[in-house]
């Protein structure tokens, strides 16, 4: 449980600064992902970072019980995949983000980090 709370805290202070950032400085976030998105060897190292962070929240935490604590593995697996996909499939996530990147919708991922990260 005190590994939980850790993760809940780490990730949930994580969450919430981000979706601010996304929420309040939307114009500077769409530049610099858009940038990052046309980096092949960015994206590259953002899978290398996004699949070690996930196998080490995977590892550190994988429980799958019917309590707040599941949200924890849920994202850890979900930050896994995210950079394991990022490594073998680049081309397709920068194609879903630009579409993000062009419109307001990047506000919806900005509004669910800052939500998920207060209720953490």
């Amino acid at each position: 449980m005190e590994n939980s709370i850790f993760l809940a805290k780490v990730l949930g202070l994580y969450l919430t600064i981000f979706g601010l950032l996304v929420l309040l400085r939307r114009a500077q976030v769409q530049a610099i992902v858009a940038e990052f998105l046309d980096n092949p060897p960015a994206v590259f190292l953002g899978g290398i970072i996004g699949l070690i962070l996930g196998i080490i929240l995977v590892v550190s935490h994988n429980i799958w019980v019917a309590d707040w604590r599941v949200l924890i593995t849920i994202l850890s697996w979900i930050i896994l995949v995210k950079g394991t996909y990022y490594l073998f499939f680049p081309k397709v996530p920068t194609q879903v983000a630009k579409i993000f990147l062009g419109s307001s919708w990047i506000l919806v991922p900005g509004g669910i980090d800052l939500l998920f990260g207060v209720l953490s």
